[in-house]
């Protein structure tokens, strides 16, 4: 990536500068942009959000806040009202914790049992939609406060829904994790690969069939020492395809990490949020009340709200939550869209130390701040150190101070009109390149180009106008000896003609060509 990203947009071989300082150009170890790729992964987005999707969205968004609010402040009255029976509340909650045969010695990765969204935030968890269920769980009939926190959706506001771990160094033998779900995924993302599969990635991608909670291992053991992060998702990829539909879902209580000879040797109890069996004061039942109303409260929480529920101490509007929720589907319906497609996603900033001879058992001690290209780069250029820099990098490269991206890509448009760019080479405009055969050319449409705002239609208009492009392919013969090579276009180069241009020349010829616009296309037997 770091090599094709440097020659695309700048012509010059940063690929080097992953392992030594470059031996011809300007181009340090420090140049190299790996920290930079290291902070954003992929992520799956919506392919068509029109005007009218996002009005929808906006709408579930406020149906949602409705269905949510109307109950708590009913239950405020409801809980004053009531306030003697908050002594006789009992509370045995059999979902938070869990029992697993594991090692003795274990590492909690993260328990989302007693996490808010805030929390998982401020650890360094990165998420696209909403990622935290606070909702409703509807069961026929029946409606309580979702226990579980950690549930990713096909759908909640418009994006694919998806939750990152930090990252974190692989250090144990096994990682195991509590998930219910209906064909979601958990993956453990290793070097920031993202094409995980079998037979060598295999066991390091989970697809969750199970609706009810379940243990899941991954063995990691051949990966001790790598760089990696977990990602939770309700769909699954295929190679670099996204799939999921409106039923599939992801649910995580916890993931902790172990190493053991025999991982079911020994059994050890994780440790619940919070007491289990209690009788929780009115201050308590009242936190637990204002937490769920400001979206705070953890499934223990929960479980004494729909403790009180069940024994009718607290009234929910069925009527009305049932038609807000109906309202909220009718809308997700019309919302919802198979198509997604793929880009990169900021995440949190890593900083990389410099693989010495290109090694990654021999790092240096100093870590790599974002940078542009040292030789391009002046004293008063200040570049953020938030996130991954790929903005900032893309401003400094397609900015006037630069002199190089325009140059590179008017080279470009040259090559592929001409037959061969200006400058020969066209992915390196270092010291190994070749000379611009029209320097002065090249500086100009280059000039032209930003001044016109970049674009590439009108630049192509440009150059298809010039005389070098309407001249014969036939070679004058005085010019054989002056410039055996054509380089300075006396006469048009011979191009391999597209399989499509032969098509539509038939078809012109036979008077079968269909010039209409737009429309399904003709086959022909």
């Amino acid at each position: 990536m770091i090599d094709v990203t440097s020659k695309a947009f700048m012509g010059m071989t940063v690929g080097c500068a992953c392992c030594y300082d470059h031996k011809f150009d300007p181009i340090p170890t420090t140049d190299a942009m790996y920290g930079m790729f290291e902070s954003f992964s992929v992520f799956a987005g919506f392919i068509d959000l029109t005007p009218q999707k996002q009005e929808n969205i906006n709408e579930i968004e406020r149906l949602n806040e409705e269905l949510l609010n109307t109950p708590g402040k009913q239950w405020e009255k409801d809980l004053l009202a009531n306030q003697p029976i908050a002594q006789k509340v009992q509370l045995v909650n059999n979902e938070i914790s869990a029992k697993k045969e594991i090692s003795a010695n274990y590492n909690l990765i993260a328990d989302f049992r007693c996490e808010t969204e805030v929390s998982l935030r401020e650890k360094g968890w990165e998420a696209q939609g909403n990622f935290i269920h606070d909702g409703l769980k509807v069961n026929g009939e029946e409606i309580r406060l979702n226990p579980r926190k950690l549930r990713l959706e096909a759908y909640s506001v418009g994006k694919a829904e998806v939750l990152r771990s930090p990252n974190f160094i692989i250090e144990d033998d096994f990682y195991e994790f509590r998930a219910a779900g209906n064909r979601g995924t958990v993956r453990l993302i290793i070097d920031n690969f993202q094409l995980i599969q079998d037979p060598i990635y295999g066991d390091i991608q989970k697809t969750i069939y199970n609706p009810e909670m379940d243990f899941y291992r991954m063995n990691v053991k051949m990966w001790k020492g790598h760089k990696a992060y977990f990602e939770f998702i309700p769909g699954g990829f295929k190679q670099h395809v996204y799939e999921v539909n409106p039923d599939q879902f992801i649910e995580v209580e916890y993931i902790f990490s172990y190493s053991a000879e025999n991982p079911s040797e020994k059994q050890i109890e994780i440790p619940p949020c919070g007491e289990l069996n209690f009788n929780p004061s009115f201050e308590t039942l009242k936190t637990s009340l204002q937490a769920w109303i400001k979206r705070e409260a953890t499934p223990l929480q929960n479980h004494q709200l729909n403790q009180l529920i069940e024994e009718g101490k607290l009234t929910l509007p069925k009527a009305n939550a049932h038609r807000l929720l109906a309202d909220i589907d009718s809308l997700k319906e019309k919302t919802y869209d198979k198509d997604y497609i793929i880009g990169m996603s900021d995440g949190p900033e890593v900083f990389s130390p410099v693989f010495i001879r290109g090694s990654i058992n021999q790092l240096s001690k100093e870590k790599v701040p974002h940078q542009f290209l040292y030789a391009l780069s002046s004293e008063e250029d200040h570049f953020p150190q938030q996130r991954s820099g790929r903005l900032a990098w893309v401003e400094k490269a397609v900015s006037t101070d630069n002199p190089l991206a325009a140059r590179v890509m008017i080279n470009r448009l040259w090559h592929h009109i001409f037959g061969r760019g200006i400058v020969e080479t066209v992915d390196n405009f270092g010291l190994q390149g070749k000379l611009p055969t029209h320097p002065e050319l090249l500086d100009y449409l280059a000039i032209t180009f930003i001044e016109e705002g970049w674009s590439m239609k009108q630049m192509i208009r440009y150059m298809l106008l010039t005389n070098a492009f309407q001249r014969s392919t036939a070679a004058p013969e005085q010019n054989a000896k002056k410039d055996p090579n054509n380089d300075y276009l006396a006469h048009f180069r011979v191009k391999r003609m597209e399989g499509e241009a032969i098509r539509d020349a038939i078809l012109a010829v036979s008077g079968c060509l269909d010039s209409t616009l737009f429309g399904p296309s003709v086959l022909y037997t």
